[in-house]
């Protein structure tokens, strides 16, 4: 859990190598700085969900056995900085404690929008992330399925019903991300939909 969402090289190593090794990874965040291409990249590793709640203003890392609450900056966790707090919670030593913050995680968890989802289960063959979005929400560029119809994703679509559908116009293309005017009735770029028009004849 953290305020703020900003995607470091040694964060996505970290978040890769327990991707591989089959962890479940939700982080949950009340805004971000992701780059389209960050999103994309996030969104193709497996058992990953990333959900928004916009109540969220701690920062804070668990598993199944420990916890840190901290003030440092969890992006660039490597470097020193001074001025820092950050409280070790064992789930063994510490059992209520650490279930109190595990019951307020829950509740920022229940509240969220679920931004992207894939959950792997051993019981079957996880869907692969990659092939289950190729496109891209022409407000903020999170990767979603596509559809010419729906373009947005779920948080940024109930922004929109608020406002004017027909005549907001967004900055990324629905099918490859790039910065480009796009709208609810026109979401691709001119490339993409000159492909996708030939595609379809």
């Amino acid at each position: 859990m953290l305020p703020v969402f900003r995607l470091s090289a040694p964060l996505y190593e970290l978040l890769q190598d327990a991707s591989g090794r089959g962890v479940q990874i939700t982080i949950i965040f009340s805004s971000d700085e992701l780059e389209p291409y960050e999103k994309k990249a996030i969104s193709e590793l497996e058992k990953i969900e990333i959900c928004c709640c916009a109540e969220l203003n701690s920062k804070c890392c668990f598993n199944e056995n420990s916890m840190i609450i901290t003030s440092a900056d969890l992006h660039n966790y490597h470097e020193k900085k001074n001025g820092d707090i950050s409280v070790a919670i064992s789930r063994d030593e510490d059992k209520v404690l650490y279930n109190d913050v595990l019951n307020l995680y829950n509740s920022f968890h229940e509240s969220s929008i679920i931004l992207i989802s894939e959950k792997g289960s051993s019981a079957a063959e996880p869907v692969q992330t990659a092939a289950a979005y190729h496109g891209f929400c022409i407000r903020c560029a999170m990767p979603i399925t596509f559809s010419l119809v729906r373009p947005y994703c779920r948080q940024c679509m109930n922004e929109v019903k608020k406002e004017t559908l027909s005549n907001i116009e967004e900055n990324y293309c629905h099918s490859c991300a790039r910065k480009a005017p796009a709208t609810l009735n026109s979401p691709l770029c001119k490339d993409c939909f000159n492909s996708y028009n030939n595609q379809q004849n």
